[in-house]
């Protein structure tokens, strides 16, 4: 139903099965998917004001601890 990613971005969504400790998951709508309550947003983040390479340390950060939820557009960042 939902088509593959054509990009190559190493910051891919893996959905998450399993969980973390005291993260809340709910249901996307009737899609069959579980996202954490908790999500991070990426305008302001990922826009210059950051190294890649801290973008990537708080990205994986933030699904290590159960965030399985990105807010992304090609918008942001000038589509970079």
């Amino acid at each position: 139903m939902y088509p593959e990613s054509t990009t190559d971005s190493p910051a891919r969504l893996s959905l998450r099965q399993t969980g973390s400790p005291g993260m809340i998951y709910r249901n996307l709508g009737k899609s069959g998917l579980r996202v954490s309550c908790l999500g991070l947003g990426t305008w302001v983040t990922f826009g210059g004001q950051i190294t890649d390479e801290m973008a990537e340390q708080l990205m994986t950060m933030a699904y290590e601890n159960g965030i399985n939820l990105f807010d992304t557009a090609e918008v942001y960042a000038a589509g970079k």
